[in-house]
């Protein structure tokens, strides 16, 4: 994968919810645009605190080379 292509996915507007289908089989969805942040080489997820938005819960580093696709994921409707 490379950076301009998940960028764009990110920058759409208004923004979908992206699910990254890895190498390894794994998915790791990404809720908030801000949530990721991407370098030349690899993405670093944010799963960011129900409790402050400036606190992470969890960080994963993912390298751009095990992205194997992009699918935009329907919001939930749940209100959260």
């Amino acid at each position: 994968m490379n950076p301009e292509a998940l960028l764009n996915e990110l920058e759409q507007d208004p923004f979908v919810p992206l699910r990254l289908r890895l190498t390894d089989g794994r998915a790791v969805e990404i809720t908030d645009p801000v949530s990721a942040v991407i370098s030349n080489l690899s993405v670093y997820i944010f799963k960011i605190s129900r409790a402050h938005r400036h606190l992470a819960d969890d960080t994963q580093l993912i390298s751009l080379r095990h992205i194997v696709s992009i699918e935009r994921v329907a919001p939930s409707g749940n209100g959260r």
